[in-house]
């Protein structure tokens, strides 16, 4: 089953990439895409066609022979549905591309590129791709409440931890709680894809609290050695006006037995500045009871800076695409320089996601960034796994 995003939500996004699936797939949510991965080719047709995306990316970078025969199935289909086909070529292979576009692709990014230049080429094929929400209304949603039902009934929601350390000791300090969904028949996926499904159900809400629970779960269950990590969960806007929800939440932490210093709600820019007085007082009855609030994502968005010295927050989170461009231009590194200089201005801690290299972690420790999290030393795993860096 398919889910069709209106053109109010984010874009849904089929990725073949036969080496960098996971940390693509990565970025391209951060970036604000719904994702479906895939790491062969097999089916390839057949699964783009029933995905409902209209923008698929095929990732050649290292396997461009592998992404052209792929190009080829399925470049055709891509054209029938009107969609839009990204290719992701590096500079090496640049001498394949007259054979790409004779394929069927549409756009195409040369690699080493940065988020920003990603993010741009989606725009653009997003623009020429069919119009978003062409079914039906009620088709949409009937869709979208079947695979709501199916996953909250079969338990397809999975959660994975990606590991936080302290820079300068390297040691495990906590860990991001991060929710997929399992989907019977495109796999793995990111949650953001129920999420939008849920959206149009009004089922948005019981999405949000099954990861809570399973987070909870989990902790709970978690072995002994674990007992002194943090762990950070992002909450959606729609929690932070449900007067019910900070009460709630806390109950459910004593219910599991789970200390509230320890864990962390994470919050984007987007939820307050449009709920400013009603995520305020949800927010300060959390933290008043031990539970840390985190600002994600910090440098995406469009609040004002006034917010921050009003908001009951403990720590921003640097977004990845900041966090790689450090080791860019000096342009780059002020503007990461000073995102960290107003957090302990504010007596914020600051978390740097999406490190990718030692350059990249050593400036940032060098400007004064405290905690940091990236494919440099890991990316999502299970439980069981984060046993392995302490």
């Amino acid at each position: 089953m398919s889910i069709a995003i209106p053109d109010q939500l984010a874009p849904l996004v089929m990725l073949l990439s036969f080496r960098h699936r996971d940390r693509l797939a990565a970025t391209l949510e951060e970036l604000g895409a719904h994702v479906v991965a895939a790491r062969r080719s097999e089916a390839i047709v057949d699964r783009f066609a029933g995905s409902g995306a209209a923008i698929l990316i095929i990732d050649a970078r290292d396997a461009p022979v592998e992404a052209l025969h792929a190009v080829e199935q399925v470049g055709p289909k891509v054209k029938e549905q009107r969609g839009a086909l990204v290719l992701l070529l590096s500079k090496v292979d640049a001498d394949m591309l007259p054979a790409f576009e004779q394929a069927g692709i549409s756009h195409f990014l040369s690699a080493p590129f940065r988020n920003s230049e990603l993010a741009a080429v989606i725009r653009l094929a997003r623009r020429s791709a069919r119009p978003w929400g062409s079914r039906s209304g009620d088709s949409e949603r009937q869709r979208a409440g079947e695979d709501v039902g199916r996953a909250l009934a079969d338990d397809e929601i999975r959660i994975f931890y990606q590991p936080q350390f302290e820079a300068v000791t390297n040691r495990l300090v906590g860990a991001e709680a991060l929710a997929r969904w399992n989907h019977p028949q495109f796999g793995v996926m990111g949650v953001n894809s129920l999420l939008a499904a849920g959206d149009l159900t009004g089922k948005k809400q019981d999405i949000s609290a099954r990861i809570r629970a399973l987070v909870c779960a989990d902790i709970a269950r978690w072995d002994a050695r674990l007992s002194g990590i943090g762990v950070a969960l992002n909450i959606i806007a729609e929690d932070l006006l449900d007067p019910g929800f900070s009460a709630a939440f806390l109950a459910e932490l004593d219910t599991h037995a789970i200390a509230h210093t320890r864990m962390t709600l994470e919050i984007t820019e987007g939820s307050f500045v449009r709920n400013f007085d009603e995520a305020s007082d949800v927010l300060v009855h959390l933290r008043e009871a031990g539970v840390r609030i985190a600002v994600d994502d910090f440098g995406t968005g469009y609040s004002s800076l006034a917010y921050l010295k009003s908001l009951p927050v403990d720590y921003l989170k640097i977004d990845s695409s900041l966090s790689r461009d450090i080791a860019g231009s000096d342009r780059e590194r002020i503007v990461v320089q000073a995102v960290i200089d107003l957090a302990h201005s504010l007596r914020l801690d600051v978390v740097a996601e999406g490190v990718e290299t030692e350059e990249q972690l050593a400036l940032l420790t060098e400007q004064g960034c405290r905690y940091w999290q990236g494919f440099l030393k890991s990316g999502a795993v299970t439980s069981d796994e984060l046993l392995q860096f302490l």
